[in-house]
């Protein structure tokens, strides 16, 4: 009799636990679950932040702020940005190195690291 409740319950407990992971089955997945920033070596700054089907790419230079937001496509390569405010389409190649993405286009490469967020971090920008 007791093995009749274990086993139920334990399918249960193992399905809800694994619905709270997320499986990165590629580099495309890897890119969009993660934000992404970097400073290059003459201080301009850049992040990568990706939300359901849309990215936003930031870069500060000297000369300002450009900000490429819209629908993005994806692929193990390739990452395509169509910005909402101009209508242009940027595309970049990527390529992943565990906790950085070089990003390339035809002017260069820009080199991004990871953000991880902590705990505080995460529980700071719920507020």
């Amino acid at each position: 009799m007791r093995g009749k409740f274990f086993v139920p319950f334990l399918l249960i407990a193992v399905m809800l636990l694994s619905s709270c992971t997320q499986i990165i089955n590629s580099a495309a997945d890897e890119l969009r679950m993660f934000s992404w920033e970097g400073t290059a070596d003459n201080g301009n700054t850049a992040s990568l932040l990706f939300c359901d089907n849309k990215a936003s790419l930031s870069l500060q230079t000297h000369d300002g702020l450009l900000h490429i937001h819209g629908l993005c496509l994806v692929d193990d390569e390739k990452l395509m940005i169509c910005d909402e405010g101009s209508g242009m389409n940027y595309s970049f190649g990527y390529t992943l190195y565990g906790d950085r993405v070089e990003l390339t286009a035809t002017n260069g490469t820009l080199t991004l690291n990871k953000v991880i967020l902590s705990d505080d971090t995460a529980a700071a920008s719920s507020r």
